[in-house]
């Protein structure tokens, strides 16, 4: 039995430089970091990258998030708007790989769409982002 090489010599494994180069940069992130706040983002990148594998898990920690949705709160951005953001992308991206189950239909849904998507456009001339964008997103997750 002869064992083939993944790639021909010579040739760099660009995944595996990224993926090195990636852990070299979050460990020196780390290395400055306040160990609470390092903490904190190696969690969430944990989390985030559950709710990105099973978007079914994002539904779940939405409800044990919000009662504690207001600690370390910048205005309207929460942990509960975030991992409800995460969760959105996470679930839109599992329907768009996996065709075979079709979303239901509904006259309003269209409409909404092209709502949201007014709403958005009209961000372009907002002086402030911040407010703007909790607006937009309070209309998406009343979806």
């Amino acid at each position: 039995m002869v064992i083939q090489p993944l790639r021909r010599s010579g040739q760099p494994a660009w995944a595996a430089l990224a993926l090195g180069a990636l852990v070299v940069a979050l460990a020196a992130v780390l290395i400055v970091l306040p160990p609470l706040f390092g903490a904190a983002l190696v969690g969430g990148a944990a989390l985030a990258t559950i709710v990105l594998i099973r978007p079914l898990w994002g539904f779940y920690l939405l409800l044990l998030s919000i009662p504690v949705q207001d600690i370390g709160a910048k205005g309207e951005l929460t942990l509960t708007n975030a991992l409800f953001g995460l969760t959105l992308l996470s679930w839109l991206l599992y329907r768009a790989t996996n065709p075979r189950r079709r979303l239901p239909r509904s006259a309003v849904g269209p409409v909404f769409c092209v709502f949201v998507a007014g709403l958005a456009l009209s961000m372009v001339v907002a002086r402030e982002l911040g407010p703007a964008f909790a607006a937009l997103f309070q209309w998406v997750k009343s979806l």
